[in-house]
């Protein structure tokens, strides 16, 4: 954040983020201000970007990249904007292997059911703009 310096607005543009493993709290940490809360954030960072923030999403944008974005647009954080909702692939996956070892199978094992689209999660619904 501090190699932006004094920038008015922010982009992040999410599209075509497949995901992967993120602290999402660290993440919107920093987009708040040093011991502001926002829900169940806490500013982390120092200097942290409290100006304005736009989001890009699209249907590339998976897993922890819809999960990010939408935390940003249900807090309140960022304006979200994009052409189609993401995916609705977020949720915790679980493995497991058969005891031949030939077959693994995933599963989803938790969702983020009350913090997006009032109550009903992401899976398989992604995260619509605006």
């Amino acid at each position: 954040m501090k190699a932006l310096g004094d920038i008015p607005g922010l982009i992040l543009d999410m599209r075509a983020y497949g995901g992967g493993g993120s602290d999402h709290e660290a993440v919107l940490g920093h987009f708040l201000a040093k011991g502001q809360s926002l829900g169940q954030h806490r500013g982390v960072s120092e200097p942290p970007f409290t100006g304005p923030l736009v989001v890009i999403v699209d249907a590339g944008a998976r897993s922890a990249g819809e999960t990010i974005a939408g935390m940003f647009k249900e807090d309140g954080r960022a304006y979200m904007i994009g052409d189609t909702p993401t995916p609705g692939t977020s949720s915790q996956k679980q493995a497991i292997t058969t005891p031949s070892g030939k077959f693994t199978i995933r599963f989803s094992v938790r969702s983020n059911m009350q913090r997006f689209n009032n109550g009903r999660g992401i899976e398989g619904i992604g995260v619509l703009p605006p």
